[in-house]
């Protein structure tokens, strides 16, 4: 047979097939297509691990083409396989896409319409033996029947290639609760907590292995899991104590969090398998005034909410700091020794040390107003001997330094608030050449721009702090001309501004701010200056909590990091 009576036959226009998906193909070499078909190599041959987006798997490393054909090759003007292997054992058991263009396929009509043929001389009926039996082929060109399932509702299921199909049980349906007081759940149940309490959520005594229960808050006051007396339950790093059933517990450290717990062993044992929650997280308070210029460190742990100074201190003990934080670090931004200063001192959350980084501002400044992106912090206005509407920039990826230039805050000022969302910054109050002022200035990240809003604090104010929570940021105390304990917000959906109900516990100015997933804790200050109050996002409450400074401090900068 000549090469012009192939079948489909078409070196100049070959048909792309896109991410055709094939399962557990083993070691061994396989074909593309239900017939074997002969393919285009080289950038024209592509396998992914994902049917959209995914990883693509490296021809050499994870696979290698086989069957090369030298007759299709010489015609064609380039290299034509029939074959694939996959190398990596970690893609021989799972789904696969594989992207190619079929040159051609190796059966013409005439053998096409043979095994057609063949195919229609089989009769059913020979191996039907029951209603819902289905036919599959248990070898090439071998019909076989797999029997309905044994009960109505089964799945079926592939076993991928060279293998036979089967029945699987369905997988397991929950039900929908409704939790609004002290309950024990039930098994395979959903459970909406809807309370204005903390609720407590017993497990049921009867479980199997594999059964589920999810809760999700949609309260936002938070649950409490007891296991029964004979069970323990593995969250996170906690595994409760079997037996102890007043004190050995779980409980969510957010608002509005969710879990879902399966049945490891029957009656018994039980992995939360699925958290949305805080487990682990901390701010940490950098430096500050004493009486003196301090370089210790204070920490905040927002699941015990203990604070306590940790062993690393910044280089140089400084006040009038300014804090940004990413994701890994926290950046304390120039500051005051015996003088204004440039340099730059970070926090590496994960290892709780500090050092002073290669990158400084551009001029020696204190007391500006920190907000940060997911990719750099920005230090808006600030003292350097003069007020000044300088934005600085530190690229939390590189550590470089750099300004915004042109780009300026409305009105040169230090002692502002910064807050942060997901898409702008907020510079809020501050002190101007001359007076208080009740300014805000944005600072949009995405294009690195900055404008005046039409909207202003309630009171002229300096020496602020500022929380940034989901949907809103705070502005906190403050100096008036007199230290005040009001708190004002910025809305993040409109850009408006409000002073709440709750106030601070004593008014203050110089605390400063520390932000966790649920709330934010307004740290020390002109008065009362050991003094820790947190602030829940959620329902705007403030109050204070046990924990205090170690050294009563003002002027300090807060940087946060949660987990």
């Amino acid at each position: 047979m000549g090469l012009a009576t192939l079948y489909n036959y078409a070196p100049t226009a070959p048909v792309q097939i896109t991410r055709e998906n094939y399962n557990a193909v083993g070691g061994g070499d396989n074909i593309v297509g239900n017939i074997r078909r002969a393919f285009k190599s080289d950038t024209d041959f592509e396998i992914w691990d994902a049917a959209v987006l995914g990883t693509q798997l490296v021809d050499g490393v994870d696979y290698e083409l086989r069957d090369l054909d030298n007759v299709l090759t010489n015609d064609a003007g380039y290299d034509v396989y029939s074959a694939y292997k996959i190398l990596n054992v970690a893609y021989q058991a799972c789904n696969l896409y594989i992207t190619y263009k079929i040159v051609m396929s190796y059966n013409d009509a005439a053998t096409a319409n043979a095994i057609i043929a063949t195919a229609n001389t089989i009769i059913p009926n020979t191996i039907l033996t029951e209603q819902g039996d289905i036919i599959y082929a248990s070898a090439p060109s071998t019909p076989a029947a797999l029997h309905h399932g044994a009960a109505a509702g089964y799945l079926l299921q592939s076993g991928g290639h060279a293998a036979n199909p089967s029945w699987v049980a369905p997988p397991i349906t929950l039900t929908d609760a409704d939790i609004t007081i002290n309950s024990t759940l039930a098994k395979n149940t959903r459970n909406f907590i809807n309370a204005t309490t903390r609720l407590t959520l017993t497990l049921p005594a009867a479980m199997a292995k594999s059964d589920i229960i999810e809760i999700i808050d949609i309260g936002g006051y938070g649950y409490k899991i007891k296991p029964g007396a004979s069970q323990t339950l593995k969250y996170f790093n906690i595994v409760t104590v079997t037996g102890e059933v007043t004190n050995s517990f779980v409980q969510s450290k957010t608002g509005y969090s969710s879990v879902k717990l399966v049945c490891e062993t029957a009656n018994t044992k039980w992995q939360a398998t699925e958290i949305r929650d805080v487990y682990a997280g901390k701010g940490y308070y950098m430096g500050g005034d004493t009486g003196g210029v301090t370089a210790v460190i204070e920490d905040m742990d927002f699941v015990t909410l203990m604070s306590t100074p940790i062993a690393a201190t910044l280089d140089n003990a400084k006040t009038n700091l300014t804090g940004v934080s990413s994701n890994v670090k926290g950046f304390a931004l120039a500051g005051y020794t015996v003088a204004y200063v440039k340099t730059v001192e970070d926090m590496n959350f994960a290892t709780e040390t500090s050092a002073a980084i290669a990158g400084v501002l551009s001029q020696n400044v204190g007391s500006g107003a920190g907000v940060n992106s997911n990719t750099k912090g920005y230090q808006m206005g600030g003292w350097t001997g003069a007020v000044t509407a300088v934005i600085e920039v530190i690229n939390f990826g590189t550590e470089a330094t750099s300004t915004l230039g042109a780009v300026v805050i409305d009105v040169a000022r230090y002692g502002s608030a910064g807050v942060s969302s997901p898409t702008k910054g907020y510079c809020m109050g501050g002190y101007a050449a001359a007076d208080y002022s009740t300014k805000i200035d944005d600072l949009v990240f995405s294009v690195e721009t900055s404008t005046e809003l039409a909207s202003v604090l309630d009171t002229k104010k300096s020496g602020v702090s500022g929380l940034s929570g989901t949907y809103k940021g705070y502005c906190l105390g403050g100096d008036t001309g007199a230290v005040t304990a009001v708190i004002e917000n910025m809305d993040f959906a409109t850009d408006g501004s409000a002073a709440i109900v709750a106030v601070i516990s004593a008014a203050k100015q110089g605390a400063r701010g520390v932000s966790g997933i649920v709330s934010g804790f307004n740290i020390g200050g002109s008065v009362s200056g050991t003094v820790i109050d947190m602030f829940n996002f959620n329902f705007e409450t403030c109050y204070t909590i046990t924990a205090v400074l170690n050294t009563a401090k003002t002027s300090g900068c807060g940087v946060s990091g949660c987990i």
